[in-house]
């Protein structure tokens, strides 16, 4: 996959450690500004996973990302309970 780098900072060490035993991959994505900050890769399937810490609960790069390597589901955690997405 173009940009797909293995998760290089600290942030979900465990998943990283967990990816080991649990036989998947886990990347971080960025192409120009657009960035998915997990990308999670057991056998065929994708996984796209953004973390919002703020209100807004949107993400281009999730989109952009899912257009272009046809992930098998594509999620946004954020900590705003009541927008819907």
């Amino acid at each position: 996959m173009k940009s797909l780098d293995q998760q290089p900072s600290g942030r979900g060490t465990h998943h990283i450690n967990n990816s080991i035993t649990e036989r998947y991959n886990l990347y971080y994505w960025r192409e120009r500004n657009e960035e998915v900050d997990f990308v999670i890769q057991r056998n065929n399937k994708i996984v796209a996973l953004e973390v919002k810490s703020g209100r807004r609960g949107e993400s281009r790069g999730i989109a952009t990302f899912s257009g272009l390597y046809h992930s098998h589901k594509s999620l946004i955690i954020t900590n705003n309970l009541n927008k819907k997405i």
